[in-house]
């Protein structure tokens, strides 16, 4: 998925984006994370390690399964432009106060973890990521030692790419069949 979305919409010195080259660069993209507000009626900050706006986590006895949005969020969704989706819009951020927006989980995937080239180091920020090591969030099942949740950036992914396919099918009738 990630190889796919960069090949799509990101553009180098050396490499053309499809979009660019269809001249299609301009459109505005699919905005579907959710960014709750963290302060409760009675005016209290909610505490959490991780915003998480692209992904929900279901907990029970057997562990935590995490979820992409997809179009659970449809009602709240917005089109903003490609510079603002693609290099601003933050839509994790860690424990450590690490910041990640489209561009970063997408170019990390396919040029550093596995999608079109793999990398014997990852940078420690991401690196972390990937582990749960930096989420701040872990799971204990009865008296096993607490474990990070791992993966997040995959669920954050998954979202990324329902963001590009509802761009496309807002853009190009002819892909209307991917709905």
């Amino acid at each position: 998925m990630a190889t796919t979305v960069r090949v799509l919409v990101h553009d180098t010195k050396h490499s053309t984006s499809i979009l660019t080259h269809l001249r299609r660069k301009n459109i505005l993209f699919c905005n579907s994370s959710i960014k709750e507000k963290m302060t409760q009626p009675d005016g209290s900050i909610i505490i959490n390690p991780m915003q998480k706006p692209m992904y929900y986590e279901e907990v029970d006895l057997n562990g935590v399964q995490i979820y992409p949005n997809l179009d659970s969020n449809k009602h709240n969704e917005s089109f903003i432009t490609f510079d603002y989706w693609w290099n601003k819009d933050i839509i994790l951020e860690n424990g450590k106060g690490d910041k990640f927006t489209r561009k970063d989980i997408v170019l990390a995937l396919s040029n550093k973890d596995g999608g079109a080239h793999v990398d014997v180091e990852l940078t420690k920020s991401y690196g972390e990521l990937t582990r749960g090591v930096s989420t701040g969030e872990t799971f204990q099942k009865g008296t096993q030692l607490p474990e990070p949740i791992k993966n997040p950036h995959l669920y954050t992914m998954r979202q990324i790419t329902y963001e590009v396919i509802t761009t496309l099918n807002e853009e190009f009738e002819e892909f209307e069949e991917l709905k």
